[in-house]
C-alpha cells in the first residue's frame, strides 16, 4: 500500500498546482427551518383575496445612492421601475444604523429601547415580541425568510413566526475577513428555490447583504463602478432583485403581490470622519429608501412626511388585511398615528457597548434634526441637508434652543418606555463571526467614561482597522494597530481579544496568555473568556490547565458550546470516551447542528486520537454539506491515515482549491507521519517550504519528523537556519 499512497501524492500534487484556478462550487443549503426537527404546525385558511407580500431589505443601503431617489450615474432599474410604479418615501430613517436592531424594529413595529435588541450580536429578540411573520403566519400565509449574512442568524431572534428561515451560509467567504455571509446571487436562488415550495398567499422577506463593507462586486459591476465599488455593489443587488420581480411576475400574480423595498441602515462613506456605520448618527447612515408597490398603492407618487423604517410591519400587515400590532411605537404608514408617536427616533449604544463611551439617540422635526450626546447638535434640515454647522455650538440661538428642548423631551419619552439593557453572553464561535462581518463585538466589560464619541473617532477608526487587518490576515498589521489602541485605553477587551487570537493563529500561545488572562481579569464570569484561555493553554500542552479552564466555563455557563469541546480533551487527562462524546454531542446540539462545529469536533477527535469518531463526525458533516471542498479535504486527510487510497483520492479531487491550502497540507503530513509512512510526509513537508519558505508550522512539524526518525543534526540544522518572514498561517 505504500507505493500506492505514494501514487496518491503524486496525483495530489498536481491537484496542489491547479486547485487555485478551478470554479468554486456553491454551498449547498444547510437547513430549512427555523426550529430544525419540529413539523410545521396546521395553517388556517387565509383569506381568498389576500395578497403576496415581499419585503426586501438592502443592507446599508443610503437613499441617496439609489436613481429613483436622485442619484446620478447610477445603476439601479429594478428600484427604479418600483419607484416609477409605487410609493416613494423621500425622509425614511433607520431607528439604529445597526444591522439586527434596525431589523428588530421594521419586523415589530417598535423602537429599540422597546423590543430591547440595542445591538448586534449580544442581544436577543425576546419570544414576548410580536413579529410580522408571525402575524402572517396566523393568518394562514406560508412565511419564509432568506437572509444575507450571519449577523441575522435565527439564534438573534428574528425568525420567529417564519416556517422557513434560511440562515446557511456554507462556506461562501467574505474577501478579506474570511467569516460567513453570501452573495445576492446566492440570496436569489435560495428565495426562488423557496418560492416554488409554496401556494400563495406567502409572505417572503429576502436580505441582501452585499454593500456592506468590504465592497467587492463581481463582474461587471467591478469594473463599470471601478473607484465607486460601494455603487456597484448596489448595482448588482439591483440585478438581482430584477431577477427575483421576474420570478415572481411569471407566477402571474404580481399584481396582487405588494412589494416593499428597503434598507436597515445607510452608509457613512467617510461623512463625518466615519468610514462605514454603527457609532454615528448622522443622516448618512440614517436616511433609507423605502418604497412600497403593490394593490391599493398610489403609482409613481412620492410623499415628504418624516417616517421611520419601525413603521415597515404595521403598514404591511395592514396591507395584508391583518388584524394585531396595537401594540406599537409607530403606525402604519397609511393609517392614523399612534398617539403620541412624534417624529422618527433612532439611537446607537455601540459607542457605549463597545468602548464605554456615551450612548448616542437622534431624533429630528420638520426643519431640524438632532442629535443627544455630552456635545449636543442640531441641524437646519433644510438649510444645512450634510449637517455641517451645529446651532448648537458657543451660544445657542433661543429659537435653537427651544428646538432642542422639545426634541430632548421626545428622546427622553421614548427612553422611560424602555426595558433594562439585557445583552446575553455570546459564544466564541458567534463572535468570531460577527467581528468576520466587520462588526466590534462586547464580549468584556469596558469602563463606563462617558466620552463623547466624537472625541474617539479616531480610536473607532483604529480598532475597526486592527479588526480587518486580522481577518484579512495581515497579523502584523492587526497586532501594531490593537497594541496603539492599548496603550490608549487598556482594559480594552476587543484589543486584548485580538492580540490573544493573533498569537494563537500564528504558534505563539505563550504571547497569548497574558491576553487572555487580561480578559478573565476583566470580566471572571464571561463562559467565553474561560474557553479562550483554555484553548491557549492547550496550545500551550498544559491538558489539566486547559481541561480545568474549560470546565469552569461550563460552570458559568453550562450551554457554551466551545467550552463543551474544550471539554473532550479530559479524555487524555484521566476521562472517558463517553464523557467525551457526550461533550461532542452537547456542542453540536448547543450550535443547532452547524457544520463548522461538527468540523470542529472532528478535528478534536483527531487530537485526542480517536480516529474513528473523527472520520464519522467529518462523513456526517460533509452528508449535509457534500459540496464543501473544506470537509472534503478533511475526509481525504482521514482516508490517507488509515492508507485506504480509492477515497482518498475521490476525496481530494473533490477538494478542489482546500487541497492546496497550507494549513490542509501540513495536516495531511501529520496524519501520514502518525502512522508510519514517514517518507511521504517528509514530501509534504519539504513541498510545503519549498512553496512557502516562511510557513512556520511546516518547519516545526519537518524538524519534529527529522527528530522522530534519528536525523537530529538536520532538524537541529532546519531549526538554526534563517528563515523568512512567516506569512499569514
Amino acid at each position: 500500500m505504500v507505493r500506492s499512497m505514494r501514487v496518491a501524492l503524486a496525483v495530489l500534487a498536481a491537484v496542489w498546482a491547479t486547485a487555485c484556478n478551478q470554479v468554486e462550487i456553491e454551498p449547498t443549503q444547510g437547513r430549512a427551518a427555523a426550529d430544525p426537527g419540529q413539523g410545521e404546525a396546521p395553517r388556517p385558511p387565509a383569506a381568498p383575496d389576500a395578497p403576496d407580500v415581499v419585503l426586501i431589505t438592502i443592507d446599508t443601503l443610503r437613499a441617496d445612492h439609489v436613481g429613483g431617489y436622485g442619484a446620478p450615474d447610477v445603476a439601479t432599474p429594478a428600484l427604479d421601475a418600483l419607484i416609477a410604479e409605487g410609493l416613494r418615501f423621500e425622509r425614511a430613517y433607520a431607528t439604529a444604523p445597526l444591522t439586527l436592531p434596525s431589523h428588530a424594529s421594521m419586523l415589530t413595529g417598535l423602537y429599540p429601547p422597546r423590543h430591547g435588541v440595542r445591538h448586534n450580536g449580544v442581544f436577543h429578540l425576546g419570544q414576548e415580541a410580536e413579529t410580522l411573520a408571525e402575524s402572517f403566519q396566523a393568518a394562514g400565509f406560508h412565511t419564509g425568510a432568506v437572509v444575507g449574512s450571519f449577523v441575522l442568524s435565527a439564534q438573534f431572534g428574528l425568525h420567529q413566526g417564519f416556517d422557513h428561515y434560511d440562515d446557511q451560509f456554507g462556506e461562501k467567504r467574505s474577501a478579506g475577513s474570511g467569516f460567513q455571509e453570501r452573495t445576492a446571487t446566492q440570496v436569489t436562488d435560495h428565495a426562488l428555490a423557496w418560492l416554488a415550495t409554496v401556494d400563495d398567499p406567502f409572505f417572503l422577506w429576502v436580505h441582501y447583504y452585499d454593500p456592506h463593507a468590504d465592497y467587492q462586486p463581481p463582474a461587471p459591476w467591478s469594473e463599470r463602478f471601478a473607484g465607486r465599488l460601494y455603487d456597484g455593489e448596489v448595482a448588482y443587488v439591483d440585478s438581482e432583485i430584477g431577477r427575483l420581480i421576474e420570478a415572481l411576475e411569471e407566477r402571474g400574480r404580481f399584481d396582487r403581490t405588494v412589494v416593499a423595498v428597503t434598507s436597515d441602515h445607510g452608509e457613512a462613506l467617510g461623512e463625518h470622519g466615519e468610514s462605514t456605520h454603527g457609532y454615528f448618527l448622522y443622516d448618512a447612515v440614517l436616511r433609507v429608501p423605502l418604497i412600497l408597490r403593490g394593490p391599493g398603492l398610489p403609482s409613481g407618487q412620492a410623499r415628504a412626511d418624516l417616517v421611520s423604517g419601525a413603521a415597515v410591519a404595521p403598514t404591511l400587515a395592514q396591507l395584508a388585511g391583518l388584524s394585531g400590532f396595537d401594540e406599537v411605537d409607530v403606525a402604519s404608514l397609511l393609517g392614523t398615528p399612534v398617539e403620541g408617536q412624534g417624529p422618527p427616533y433612532s439611537e446607537t449604544l455601540a459607542t457605549e457597548l463597545d468602548f464605554g463611551w456615551a450612548p448616542l439617540h437622534a431624533t429630528r422635526s420638520g426643519s431640524h434634526s438632532y442629535i443627544r450626546a455630552p456635545r449636543r447638535e442640531l441641524f437646519d434640515a433644510v438649510a444645512d441637508p450634510r449637517q455641517e454647522r451645529n446651532l448648537l455650538a458657543g451660544v445657542a440661538s433661543p429659537a435653537a434652543a427651544a428646538v432642542q428642548e422639545e426634541l430632548d423631551g421626545h428622546i427622553a419619552a421614548i427612553l422611560a418606555a424602555g426595558r433594562p439593557l439585557a445583552p446575553v453572553e455570546i459564544d466564541a464561535q458567534t463572535a468570531a463571526q460577527m467581528q468576520a462581518l466587520g462588526y466590534l463585538v462586547s464580549t468584556a466589560p469596558t469602563e463606563r467614561t462617558g466620552m463623547d464619541p466624537k472625541d474617539g473617532q479616531r480610536w473607532i477608526e483604529l480598532s475597526m482597522a486592527a479588526l480587518g487587518a486580522y481577518f484579512d490576515h495581515r497579523f502584523d498589521d492587526a497586532r501594531r494597530m490593537a497594541q496603539e489602541v492599548l496603550e490608549a485605553f487598556p482594559d480594552s477587551g476587543r484589543m486584548h481579544g485580538i492580540l490573544a487570537r493573533i498569537a494563537v493563529s500564528t504558534g505563539r500561545p505563550d504571547q497569548a496568555l497574558p491576553h487572555a488572562e487580561m480578559l478573565l481579569r476583566l470580566q471572571p464570569a464571561s463562559a467565553d473568556h474561560h474557553a479562550l484561555l483554555g484553548l491557549v493553554r492547550l496550545r500551550l500542552g498544559d491538558l489539566p490547565g486547559a481541561v480545568a479552564a474549560f470546565e469552569s466555563g461550563l460552570q458559568r455557563d453550562p450551554e457554551h458550546h466551545g467550552a463543551h469541546l474544550g471539554a473532550m480533551w479530559k479524555l487524555k487527562v484521566g476521562g472517558s470516551v463517553e464523557d467525551a462524546a457526550h461533550h461532542a454531542e452537547r456542542a453540536i446540539a448547543l450550535g443547532g447542528g452547524d457544520v463548522m462545529i461538527m468540523d470542529r469536533v472532528a478535528e478534536t477527535w483527531e487530537g485526542l486520537g480517536q480516529y474513528e469518531q473523527a472520520l464519522a463526525t467529518y462523513q456526517r458533516a460533509s452528508a449535509m454539506q457534500p459540496d464543501s471542498e473544506h470537509l472534503h479535504m478533511r475526509l481525504a486527510i482521514q482516508y490517507a491515515r488509515l492508507d485506504d487510497r480509492e477515497p482518498f483520492l475521490r476525496h481530494v479531487r473533490l477538494a478542489g482549491a482546500a487541497a492546496a491550502r497550507p494549513d490542509m497540507r501540513n495536516r495531511l503530513g501529520i496524519a501520514l507521519a502518525a502512522r508510519g509512512a514517514h517518507a511521504e510526509a517528509e514530501l509534504i513537508f519539504r513541498e510545503l517550504l519549498g512553496q512557502h519558505p516562511g510557513n512556520r508550522l511546516a518547519r516545526l512539524n519537518l524538524g519534529r519528523l527529522l527528530d522522530s526518525t534519528g536525523r537530529s543534526e538536520e532538524a537541529a540544522a532546519l531549526r538554526t537556519a534563517p528563515a523568512p518572514a512567516a506569512p499569514a498561517e
